[in-house]
């Protein structure tokens, strides 16, 4: 970001905030980065209150779901890699991973879900992975920004 501000005279500087399902997976696989993240499949269950206004039409939503959202593969599977990708300096080097993304709206009012398969180059014990979800610590705690979430 202080290339943006050198490259446009900015003082302030633009931050944008990826898409809704992407957050949640991103929260989920940042623990498991120090296992070396190989590979990503995802699978969205996005509920109709994620169409906004005027979102899906009811009578194509009731009973019924859509395997398909335009767009939101496409977002999910680049926004993962860019997220929890390495800064360097001017640029952020998207992780090394593939990650590929299956999002379908489900006929519920609120509320999303993901389900995660995730490939890792090293193969950490059940109690190894505890730990690394327990210890994680995110760049808000880090940082002690005030709106962090706190620990139990």
């Amino acid at each position: 970001m202080p290339g943006q501000q050198r490259e446009r005279g900015w003082k302030g500087q633009i931050v944008t905030n990826p898409n809704c399902s992407t957050v949640v997976l991103t929260m989920g696989l940042a623990p498991l980065k120090q296992f070396g993240i190989t590979k990503v499949i995802a699978t969205t269950m996005q509920a109709i209150s994620g169409a906004g206004y005027p979102g899906v039409a009811s009578m194509d939503i009731v009973g019924n779901v859509i395997p398909f959202i335009g767009g939101e593969e496409a977002k999910m599977e680049q926004e993962t890699q860019k997220i929890l990708g390495e800064f360097r300096g001017d640029h952020i080097e998207p992780l090394a991973a593939r990650v590929s993304a299956h999002c379908n709206r489900v006929p519920v009012v609120d509320g999303h879900t993901v389900t995660i398969s995730v490939g890792l180059s090293s193969k950490p014990s059940e109690t190894d992975l505890h730990r690394a979800f327990k210890s994680f610590s995110g760049v808000p705690q880090q940082r002690s920004l005030p709106a962090r979430p706190r620990g139990r």
